[in-house]
């Protein structure tokens, strides 16, 4: 079983190159078509479906203390949706999603 920071580390690296980030779907196909981000068929993903497809969950069902990271690291609510939002929001960038996961990770050493 994988520890919080490790499923973080491994979702970072899911979308650590630019074109495998997405906003508008949890995840997309290289196309651009939605994919369900648990299936692992997909070929870019947002923070949330990142963190799901690692953990090969139903995409938006995060663990309550990855969520906590995730939402602490970008300073918004506890939940998935608003994680989500935080993503979707007109203007986001990858740059910072990559940060938000660092931050995560880093609280992750010190929980």
């Amino acid at each position: 079983m994988m520890t919080p920071k490790e499923i973080l580390i491994a979702a970072r690296a899911k979308i650590k190159a630019p074109e495998r980030w997405t906003q508008g779907a949890y995840a997309r196909h290289a196309s651009g078509r939605p994919a369900g981000p648990e299936i692992g068929n997909a070929d870019c993903w947002c923070i949330v479906g990142a963190v799901t497809a690692v953990m090969g969950i139903k995409a938006g069902c995060l663990d309550a203390a990855i969520c906590r990271m995730l939402s602490d690291a970008a300073g918004i609510e506890a939940y998935a949706e608003d994680i989500t939002e935080w993503n979707d929001a007109p203007g986001r960038t990858h740059a910072e999603v990559l940060a938000t996961f660092d931050r995560a990770i880093a609280a992750a050493d010190s929980a």
